[in-house]
């Protein structure tokens, strides 16, 4: 995980494209889902229930865990 989180520190203009990037994905699928009442497709799977759901979900946390971590550093 140190590497994976060296080269998302590597570049300053990369965290807050992911991490806000996963909440515009997040928010598109609650709208999608919600409000559309439309399953979205990846590779002809629909994305709840599959496994595209969880890794996203865990990336999401993941993502989160480092902004937090990094905004108590800079304080």
């Amino acid at each position: 995980m140190k590497k994976l989180e060296k080269l998302i520190y590597s570049k300053s203009w990369l965290p807050p494209i992911l991490y806000f990037g996963s909440v515009a994905w997040l928010l598109y699928i609650i709208f999608s889902h919600f409000y559309l009442d439309k399953d979205i497709k990846i590779f002809k799977y629909g994305w709840l229930k599959s496994i595209f759901q969880d890794i996203f979900l865990v990336w999401f946390f993941y993502i989160t865990y480092l902004v937090t971590k990094n905004y108590k550093k800079t304080k």
